[in-house]
């Protein structure tokens, strides 16, 4: 009920803004969030109930006019003041728009760059006569571990239970590190972590591709999610702009495990 009243209130403030905004000629917003977030922050108490009481709303937009912004930030304290009971907010007036900055990387070929050492008296300079050029035919992959384990009991647990994680952002991609806690799991997690299943734990934020890596030396999995951040940084709008909970996320996965490795 919490949730459904605080994306109501959410949603309001947007079509209460695009109101005012078609009343001005200005044109939509380029991209709009709303994200709820809870966990009884505001509860001494929580003995016998464990569902979420309160919840948090966070709401952003994009716009090339920054009297959108303005208007939408307007419209929500007004809402605020007028509307839904038991809501409350940070105190410190209303919020100011800010400019967005967005990561442009590129890439640049070798030879046009020269190398230049100085320590102060005097800078040398490293010229590279003969470049070598990046062949990706020389690439070798890993190939994936194969499952010897013949058990016809498997047991359903958490991916937590046999794989640690952690996560993180390049640009407007992600990066999943997966690593087994037994080398033993290992060719399960493989096995069962194909790019399907990720894309689909992800397919709310996912509108790229998903690749995967094999690292055998350290019994692990790296998982490259393409356009999942919504721009990435300061350019998202998203809770999590780096992606550092999506390790978490992933390892929330149930994944089947042969009951005798369990044992």
């Amino acid at each position: 009920m919490r949730q459904k009243k605080a994306r109501t209130y959410g949603e309001a403030i947007f079509n209460r803004s695009r109101l005012i905004m078609r009343m001005m000629n200005i044109p939509d917003f380029d991209e709009t969030s709303i994200e709820i977030l809870g966990d009884n922050s505001q509860y001494s108490q929580l003995e016998g109930d464990s569902s979420n009481r309160e919840v948090v709303l966070k709401f952003a937009a994009k716009h090339q006019d920054i009297r959108a912004v303005g208007i939408m930030l307007k419209e929500s304290v007004g809402l605020g003041l007028a509307t839904p009971p038991g809501l409350s907010g940070f105190v410190g007036g209303r919020p100011k728009p800010s400019p967005i900055i967005r990561l442009f990387s590129f890439l640049i070929d070798k030879k046009d760059l020269n190398i230049i050492i100085n320590d102060g008296n005097s800078s040398k300079t490293f010229e590279d006569a003969d470049p070598e050029k990046f062949d990706l035919n020389l690439i070798s992959r890993p190939e994936a571990p194969k499952n010897e384990i013949n058990d016809d009991k498997y047991v359903d647990v958490p991916l937590v239970k046999i794989a640690y994680g952690r996560s993180g952002d390049k640009g407007n991609k992600a990066n999943i590190g997966i690593i087994s806690r037994d080398e033993k799991f290992y060719p399960i997690i493989c096995n069962y972590l194909t790019e399907d299943v990720v894309k689909k734990c992800f397919a709310k934020f996912l509108n790229g591709n998903v690749e995967k890596f094999y690292l055998p030396g350290s019994n692990a999995l790296n998982f490259v999610l393409d356009d999942v951040l919504g721009g990435g940084g300061p350019a998202s709008l998203r809770n999590d702009p780096q992606g550092k909970a999506y390790a978490q996320i992933l390892l929330d996965e149930i994944i089947p495990v042969p009951k005798s490795l369990l044992e």
